[in-house]
């Protein structure tokens, strides 16, 4: 699951706010019980995790490429990692499963939730990120995917942002020139917004992708390359006449 997804989780999830937790269970091994009776007090995220942010404790939860969840409703025949039962005075309950999920609670004290690495937060530092870029010798798909620099991007929104940027996928990084470097960044965060948007809305993200799953430039007509690149082996798609391979 891409950062888009996780946000709009975090706002699915943010009217449980106030509520208390009253039952836990699950498949996780995680010290679940910890949760009962606390009080959810926010719901954050960054990138690709998940945190609900309790008056004791946090719990994060990161989706990886194969997590969902529910409220109110089990998937048939699946058992879930952890189901939360929520209580407010005055309200129904609410129950929340979440599946196939990595799952840790967090102290307090040791949450540090870092939005100057998430691509879709108003307090994401660019100059930052291009700094990192500048000094990384990997390749740019690398480098993109690098949720410690890149938060919230996946394979998805990679290939489109290096399309649109006209960047090689297997660019050295630190050899890209400075505005090139520059607009990557700022297609990155453009077509993360874009994801977002269309995610929110329900319309189909197949119409605005330029190159993931398709088979012809859009800009030029030749056929893309299909490849599974860098130390990640994800899925790539690019054109070899339109982008360019800094080497």
């Amino acid at each position: 699951m891409e950062g888009p997804g996780v946000y709009l989780i975090r706002e699915k999830l943010t009217f449980l706010k106030g509520f208390n937790v009253v039952e836990v269970s699950g498949s996780s091994k995680i010290e679940k019980d910890r949760l009962i009776g606390d009080k959810l007090i926010s719901v954050d995220s960054v990138g690709k995790q998940l945190y609900l942010l309790f008056q004791e404790t946090a719990l994060r939860v990161h989706f990886g490429m194969y997590g969902s969840f529910r409220i109110n409703s089990q998937k048939p025949g699946k058992k879930p990692r952890l189901q939360l039962k929520f209580f407010k005075e005055g309200r129904n309950p609410v129950i929340v499963y979440f599946y196939n999920t990595s799952l840790r609670l967090v102290n307090q004290a040791e949450l540090n939730l870092e939005h100057f690495r998430d691509v879709l937060n108003k307090n994401f530092d660019r100059e930052w990120a291009l700094e990192r870029i500048k000094l990384d010798q990997r390749i740019i798909s690398d480098v993109l995917l690098d949720q410690e620099i890149f938060a919230g991007i996946g394979n998805i929104i990679k290939n489109e942002a290096l399309f649109l940027a006209k960047v090689h996928p297997e660019s050295i990084a630190c050899k890209i020139p400075d505005g090139v470097a520059r607009d990557l960044v700022d297609k990155s965060i453009q077509f993360s917004l874009i994801f977002l948007e269309h995610r929110k809305k329900g319309w189909p993200l197949k119409k605005v992708l330029m190159v993931y799953n398709r088979k012809f430039c859009p800009l030029c007509d030749s056929k893309l390359r299909v490849r599974y690149v860098g130390s990640s082996r994800r899925k790539t798609f690019y054109c070899e006449n339109c982008q360019r391979l800094y080497a």
